[in-house]
């Protein structure tokens, strides 16, 4: 009985154990015959892939468009120029388009006036509008892709069989520079809208070139950034004109003070004071100020005064704050440490300046450091710190640290509720100004 069944299995059980492959492949070799037409649109599908394909139909799309703007200023073809013609056929030429990362060679349709100036087809520019290939040179060096690297890499995405050109690293430079390049440019000239109520002031440096960069915060919680100025120091007059700037686009505190949070830098707090004058509200960055001052001591005791600072900024009470603050530097002076008790000190009311808005404690917390705009770097320094071996000159730092900061903004979050904000609007508006804002020089 075995012995029959093992036979049965061998003569017949192929033909009903086939796998699902198999099954499909026999249904279609055994289904309808194609017709000419058919067959051959299926072997070009075969052997060249479904891009290029869907290309060759997108290019017949694209030439029929094109005869059609010619009909549209020519009329139909036969017709003599005698019969009130103003445009007139003129043949064909090489041209190009836009497709993904790469171009691709067409033959152009050309069109000429009657006394015979050129004709630019819309259609035609359309398709070889050069953007698209600077979003996708920018979007393939964004992500790790080397200039010498991009044209293979966009070459070997190319459909099967299609001459491609415009991938050579110089074209790859070219356009990630024009597109950085509108990028800084739109942080320098975009208008300010909207109600800020602090501001975060630092600068980044690469190469021996910096750029000061100011983010603000709306009243709604959201951050955003306000500008950018390249400069060659962290002086005055480049942040004093990158305030200045930020004015002249919009940037206004109606009837209140304004909030700036700034590390140490003079240049950045001489130009606070001089454009907002008696409007300023200065709050040191704590973060930097504790690395100064613990960077003066002995390793063991680092830790310790850390905690101590700290805990003296998180005091609620400004001047208990204050006082526990000198006490440190007190204790610091008795046991010989005066350069940290110093640090403690100077411009102690600029660190506890928070402290004094009477916000609540956690928002107080947020406003104390600027690693609001720190976060923000750190986007900048992962992208251009790896990348770029050598920085020619200030412009190119410019383009790299928008094109970081751009990132970083789309991906901000929320710095602080709306009624955390409406809280420090009340703050800041506790004190009246003069009845004028501070004239820009």
């Amino acid at each position: 009985m075995l012995l029959l069944q093992d036979q049965a299995y061998a003569t017949d059980g192929q033909k009903v154990k086939r796998s699902r492959a198999e099954r499909r492949r026999a249904e279609r070799v055994e289904g309808v015959t194609l017709g000419e037409g058919l067959a051959e649109e299926l072997e070009r599908v075969t052997r060249e892939g479904v891009e290029a394909y869907c290309l060759d139909v997108g290019l017949s799309s694209l030439k029929a468009a094109m005869e059609e703007e010619v009909t549209a200023y020519c009329g139909p073809r036969g017709r003599r120029l005698g019969e009130g013609r103003r445009y007139v056929r003129y043949g064909t030429a090489p041209g190009s388009v836009v497709v993904g990362a790469r171009r691709i060679a067409i033959q152009r349709p050309r069109v000429r006036t009657a006394d015979g100036r050129e004709v630019r087809l819309r259609i035609y520019d359309e398709a070889r509008d050069g953007h698209f290939l600077e979003e996708a040179a920018m979007a393939a060096l964004l992500s790790g892709t080397s200039q010498r690297r991009y044209g293979r890499v966009a070459r070997a995405m190319a459909p099967a069989g299609r001459r491609v050109f415009g991938l050579s690293a110089s074209s790859a430079g070219r356009r990630f520079i024009a597109a950085t390049q509108r990028v800084a440019k739109a942080f320098r000239e975009r208008p300010i809208e909207g109600t800020f109520l602090a501001l975060f002031v630092d600068a980044v440096s690469f190469g021996g070139y910096l750029v000061a960069v100011a983010v603000g915060v709306r009243d709604d919680g959201k951050k955003a950034v306000l500008g950018i100025h390249q400069g060659d120091t962290e002086s005055r007059a480049v942040c004093q004109e990158l305030l200045e700037g930020m004015i002249a686009r919009g940037l206004r505190w109606d009837g209140r003070r304004m909030l700036i949070v700034t590390d140490g830098g003079k240049g950045i707090q001489a130009a606070a004071r001089a454009v907002f004058g008696e409007a300023l509200v200065l709050q040191r960055c704590r973060a930097h100020r504790a690395r100064n001052v613990t960077d003066k001591l002995p390793e063991e005791e680092r830790e310790a005064v850390r905690r101590q600072l700290w805990r003296a900024w998180m005091t609620d009470n400004p001047d208990q704050a204050k006082a526990r603050l000198e006490g440190l530097a007190g204790r610091l002076e008795i046991k010989g440490h005066r350069d940290a008790a110093r640090s403690v000190r100077d411009a102690l009311e600029d660190t506890i300046a928070v402290n004094r808005l009477g916000i609540s404690h956690e928002l107080a917390r947020r406003l104390g450091t600027t690693n609001a705009i720190e976060s923000a770097f750190s986007q900048c320094e992962a992208l251009a710190g790896g990348r770029v071996k050598r920085w020619r000159h200030g412009g190119q730092v410019e383009r790299w640290v928008a094109q970081g900061l751009a990132m970083a903004e789309a991906s901000f979050h929320p710095f602080a509720t709306a009624r955390e904000m409406a809280e420090l609007a009340r703050a800041l508006a506790k004190h009246p100004l003069p009845a004028e804002q501070p004239a820009v020089a």
